[in-house]
């Protein structure tokens, strides 16, 4: 799971995981008093992802990660960089 602190949203945002299952497509966001589950999204379950905001931008920046099944037995690794906005 990566967090990144969004300014443009004065939120922290987290997306990814893993569990017994394997990668995960979870997303979650902190306003400074609670967590919100975002419901899964649709950039394909992740894990061992990299995030970063970009002020010039004003947008949260997602590299790469690797979606594995349970056991590791079938995985996709992702070279993709995705340019985020967060909508609640």
């Amino acid at each position: 799971m990566a967090t990144v602190f969004d300014e443009r949203a004065a939120a922290v945002f987290s997306f990814g995981g893993f569990n017994y299952l394997g990668s995960q497509n979870w997303a979650f966001s902190w306003d400074g008093s609670a967590w919100t589950d975002l419901g899964n999204q649709p950039l394909g379950h992740r894990s061992g992802l990299s995030m970063a905001y970009d002020p010039i931008l004003g947008q949260s920046i997602l590299f790469a990660g690797a979606a594995h099944s349970y056991g590791g037995i079938d995985s996709e690794y992702y070279d993709d960089t995705w340019s985020l906005i967060w909508v609640e």
